[in-house]
């Protein structure tokens, strides 16, 4: 009787390098996708923001400039409106560009 023993399967040199090649081309990939979400979560607060200035603009009051932040901004409106209306326009202005982002997305 012949016995055959088969030495244990050990991955070669390019199996390995494959393997490292896969694992830096996922870690290179989630870089560039977070990168990406970054600034796409700082355009959509700023298109959120101007919402809010296009908004006062239109009903003639003077919007002073918009600070970022990174959870959010501000638009600085000169003065307030004498109409509730009015104001209730511009809040409203910037959620509803938020929700017309959010449905394209």
């Amino acid at each position: 009787m012949v016995l055959f023993i088969r030495p244990a399967p050990r991955e070669d040199c390019v199996e390995l390098r494959l393997k490292a090649y896969r694992q830096n081309t996922a870690s290179l990939f989630r870089h560039i996708s977070a990168w990406i979400q970054r600034r796409f979560f700082f355009v959509c607060v700023l298109a959120h923001e101007l919402g809010h200035a296009l908004v006062a603009r239109a009903h003639g009051l003077t919007v002073r400039d918009i600070t970022l932040f990174i959870f959010g901004g501000v638009a600085s409106i000169e003065e307030e409106s004498k109409r509730p209306g009015v104001e209730l326009q511009i809040a409203l202005a910037g959620p509803a560009v938020s929700m017309l982002l959010a449905a394209f997305a």
